[in-house]
């Protein structure tokens, strides 16, 4: 049998597919996932040139096939550009997703020290997809929100009367956590034995996912944030030094959870930049379905007992966001700045209508987003919310959430002072000043609708002095107080917004 001929074009160093039409080259560069595309222009010079002069087609091609826009933004998040995490975000997102497992072995996305070497490769470039280093992080993030998917999966059927905050950790494997967590499964979440969700079901919440890991690259290390302009310049060692001594803590904090030791996070300050751009149902199911995520499985971040109304812990539980959303869906006044995070009714005040409302909430946010009457509760929540639209004081919750500039810092070129970059970056943060202004007039829209309230004299002088602050007051005076209103201690304040002056026995609003 005679052996077959080489083929001509080999003789040239050209393999069979380079000869394939240009239509065809395309076509299979369309087809390609990312990693399958940037292997295939590494390893063709002919489908290289053709990706480079038809990127934006290919791009968005494999994008709205493959991926979804929260997978795209959350890969954004990790880039070294002014619009990624900082330094010291980086490894508090480490921390937070990490956990230990029924096994009692540590589990986490990745170390901080392998986000910051991945982070080295990707560009600067949002909402693409440029290497294949970039392509490979994303498949990783994407089997990751899979693998949350099938933890809060567990919980997905649970009603409000199920609080997976009062469920043993996945940690404990005790005999008395086991009989507990094989009760609640078997009595009250009803979790369906077919794990095969519809699609639309799948999409909904694995979206809401992606955006619970969004939401939580956006804390900072308070101590760094802080660390803005002293006297008109930047005392740069000084600030690299609290940086590095922040990021250890936080390594520290890590390996401590790691070994099984008790251990502390450092108080964080967090930014509602991007929660604030979702709608109030988003948040409503990224609670839902985050519950389980970071009360079963992360049991939560940090181990070391604090009471409750503690600042520094809104690092736990995703309490931050809880307030936010709050505030988001009814008026300051019925919202308990320090509520108790195992016990949802302590978050609103005792009026009628919170109460009623809080049915509503509860009923969205603390149920299992898998069940079949989901939509109809986050509809429900909508319609509750907007019954609040007439009552007073909405700008109060505008003044609590402010933009500011906190101190960022990344690292293009890896960890180290000569790298690093350094810079303001505006922050939406919470005002804790207006936070306590809201405290004070807790009750005014329901006790006082002839628009005065009741103030002891000492309380009224650091009330106003509040409200100057917060409102940009152009004039604030005291003058001509009135015996009687001195010796009562008690002054008669207007419930309304503007210039304030105190003239006789009451404070006038001009």
């Amino acid at each position: 049998m005679p052996r077959p001929q080489p083929l001509i074009y080999y003789a040239n160093g050209e393999s069979p597919i380079e000869r394939l039409p240009y239509e065809l080259k395309l076509e299979v560069l369309l087809r390609a996932d990312f990693p399958a595309l940037f292997n295939i222009c590494a390893a063709i010079r002919s489908f290289k040139e053709i990706y480079e002069a038809r990127t934006a087609l290919i791009q968005r091609t494999i994008i709205l096939r493959d991926h979804s826009t929260e997978a795209l933004r959350l890969l954004d998040r990790f880039r070294p550009s002014p619009n990624g995490m900082g330094v010291l975000s980086v490894v508090i997102f480490a921390h937070f997703h990490s956990w230990i497992d029924e096994d009692q072995f540590f589990g986490c996305f990745a170390h901080a020290e392998e986000l910051e070497e991945a982070r080295l490769g990707f560009g600067t470039e949002d909402g693409v997809v440029s290497n294949l280093a970039e392509a490979r992080f994303l498949v990783e993030l994407e089997a990751y929100v899979d693998m949350l998917y099938t933890e809060a999966r567990w919980f997905g059927y649970r009603d409000t009367r199920n609080r997976v905050s009062k469920l043993p950790p996945k940690s404990n494997q005790d005999e008395k956590s086991l009989r507990r967590r094989k009760w609640v499964a078997e009595t009250l979440l009803v979790t369906p034995e077919d794990g095969n969700d519809d699609e639309e079901t799948r999409e909904r919440i694995r979206r809401s996912l992606f955006q619970f890991v969004l939401i939580t690259t956006y804390f900072h290390d308070k101590s760094f944030s802080k660390q803005t302009v002293i006297d008109g310049s930047r005392k740069v060692e000084r600030i690299e030094a609290v940086e590095a001594y922040m990021r250890q803590t936080w390594l520290s904090a890590t390996e401590s959870k790691e070994e099984g030791l008790e251990y502390q996070t450092p108080p964080t300050m967090y930014d509602y930049s991007y929660i604030k751009e979702l709608s109030i149902s988003d948040v409503a199911t990224i609670l839902s379905v985050a519950a389980p995520v970071v009360n079963y499985l992360y049991n939560p971040p940090s181990n070391r007992y604090r009471p409750y109304n503690d600042q520094k812990e809104d690092f736990r539980d995703l309490r931050v966001v809880r307030l936010f959303h709050l505030n988001r869906c009814v008026p300051p006044q019925y919202v308990v700045r320090y509520f108790d995070p195992e016990n949802p009714e302590d978050e609103f005040e005792k009026y009628t209508e919170a109460r009623l409302f809080m049915k509503t909430y509860k009923s969205a946010v603390g149920s299992g987003a898998w069940r079949d009457d989901y939509t109809d509760r986050v509809h429900e929540l909508k319609r509750g919310v907007a019954a609040f639209r007439s009552l007073k004081w909405r700008e109060l919750h505008e003044a609590r959430f402010r933009e500011r500039q906190i101190l960022f810092s990344r690292n293009p070129q890896g960890i180290g002072r000569v790298h690093t970059v350094y810079s303001d970056r505006g922050a939406f943060l919470e005002d804790e000043t207006c936070l306590e202004i809201a405290g004070i007039l807790a009750a005014l829209a329901k006790d006082h609708p002839a628009g005065y309230t009741i103030f002891r004299f000492p309380d009224l002088i650091h009330t106003l002095g509040m409200l100057s602050k917060l409102w940009n007051v152009e004039r604030l005076r005291y003058s001509s107080i009135s015996a009687e209103s001195l010796s009562n201690n008690l002054i008669r304040v207007p419930l309304c917004v503007g210039r304030w002056e105190v003239l006789e026995d009451q404070c006038v609003h001009r």
